[in-house]
């Protein structure tokens, strides 16, 4: 399984390499077929053991079949996420479209940056996540926001320079096909919130109790934010400087670190709670470790500890590592 496991995630990666995508019915069709001989091979090959010849023709076939499956995967995704970028006729074009504020807005010294989601009839071309920026945007716009806006939208782009932020390979990765600006907006009938949305308009209701706490003039008020929900947004260029020239850009950014103290802190409170009943066991008829072995209530809270502070955090790809890897731990 592991072998299995590292040829899939190889395949994935020798796509990342190529210069250009070969075409997906290419690779999914080669993809197809490497399966249907997998599941070909083992009736051929009787039950052979494990060191027969037949075991290992499987063992090769598997692995290759693995290989490119993983190749195939990644180039149909590549291919659905590059269509989902704006077409050229769409370009410069005054459109008027409606749908939901559905990420985290952030201030960028000119108005807000946030996701927008269209929603209703899109005419083909037309991504269904943009990044629109909005100069004269209120200051308490929450995500779940439903706008009929009027905006005008451009294909991704970035600089390409080596070892530099990456700002078209990171909309690629979130599934924004273009970028815009908002000419005007209006707010429009309301739509049954998405969880994601939900939480999304979590973080932001969170993000201005903070600021709302802290004096307007607090130096450390982006940095506390960020470290409580992943937003870091709030947060100077000098300060980053800092943290850059002192090592710690790191510590700023919620990561596996930081999810995992969480979880473990809050795992051992709550085996040291289940195991005295949480103080009330002379009044049960079952002492709560009777119910449940304190090791496996510890593991379920450190898992869901991870999950809300993973979630809390935005998600991002360490977040998501971590509480995968906490719930391994919990399993084992």
């Amino acid at each position: 399984m592991r072998l299995t496991l590292c040829a899939f995630v190889a395949g994935c990666w020798l796509v990342q390499q190529l210069p250009a995508l070969p075409p997906a019915s290419i690779a999914v069709t080669a993809g197809l077929a490497a399966l249907v001989v997998v599941l070909a091979l083992p009736p051929l090959a009787g039950r052979p053991g494990p060191s027969s010849i037949g075991f290992h023709v499987r063992l090769l076939a598997t692995v290759l079949a693995a290989l490119i499956v993983g190749a195939a995967w990644s180039v149909w995704r590549a291919e659905r996420r590059l269509a989902e970028r704006l077409a050229a006729q769409f370009e410069g074009v005054t459109l008027s479209l409606t749908g939901v504020v559905s990420g985290l807005p952030t201030g960028n010294g000119e108005g807000l940056r946030f996701a927008f989601t269209v929603d209703g009839d899109r005419p083909a071309g037309l991504p269904p996540l943009l990044s629109l920026g909005w100069q004269q945007a209120p200051p308490d716009l929450l995500p779940g926001t439903r706008l009929a806006v009027t905006a005008r939208l451009k294909r991704p782009h970035g600089l390409a320079n080596p070892h530099g932020f990456d700002y078209e390979y990171w909309l690629l990765q979130r599934g924004i096909g273009a970028t815009g600006y908002v000419l005007a907006a209006r707010a429009a009938a309301p739509v049954a919130l998405r969880p994601a949305w939900r939480i999304a308009r979590w973080r932001a209701q969170i993000r201005s109790r903070m600021l709302a706490a802290m004096p307007a003039e607090a130096p450390l008020a982006g940095v506390l934010v960020a470290l409580a929900i992943g937003d870091q947004s709030g947060i100077a260029a000098e300060q980053w400087r800092w943290f850059t020239r002192t090592g710690i850009g790191h510590l700023v950014s919620i990561s596996g670190l930081h999810i995992t103290m969480i979880s473990g802190l809050a795992g051992a409170l709550a085996r040291a709670l289940w195991r005295r009943s949480f103080g009330v066991g002379r009044w049960l008829r079952r002492p709560l470790p009777l119910r449940c072995p304190a090791q496996r209530a510890a593991a379920l809270v450190a898992v869901a500890m991870a999950l809300g502070y993973g979630l809390l955090s935005g998600m991002e790809v360490p977040a998501q590592r971590t509480v995968a890897m906490v719930s391994v731990a919990a399993l084992a």
